[in-house]
């Protein structure tokens, strides 16, 4: 037998990457453009919007990694009624 993917895996994985990315290109463009538009941006501001947008990546980096594989998981044939926490305890087992 070949090492190869099967297809559903093959599709869950493509729907992860896609999540994943889509995640990261929407907070790109809304940051862009919310700094673009503003007609009275000051320094103060611009550093409190930067920093709140580094905190929202953070936030988002830490759901892809602890939520999102769970459901990649659940769609490699594991079942879609487990739950993250039956997931995370088959992990460690």
């Amino acid at each position: 037998m070949s090492n190869l993917p099967s297809n559903e895996e093959q599709e869950g994985y493509i729907f992860y990457r896609f999540g994943t990315g889509l995640g990261y290109i929407t907070l790109i463009i809304g940051y862009l453009i919310a700094i673009l538009t503003t007609t009275h941006l000051t320094l103060l501001s611009f550093l409190v919007f930067t920093t709140l947008q580094v905190c929202y990546s953070v936030l988002l980096w830490w759901m892809i990694r602890n939520a999102w594989p769970c459901v990649y998981k659940r769609n490699k044939g594991i079942g879609l009624s487990v739950s993250c926490a039956s997931l995370r305890n088959q992990m460690r087992s």
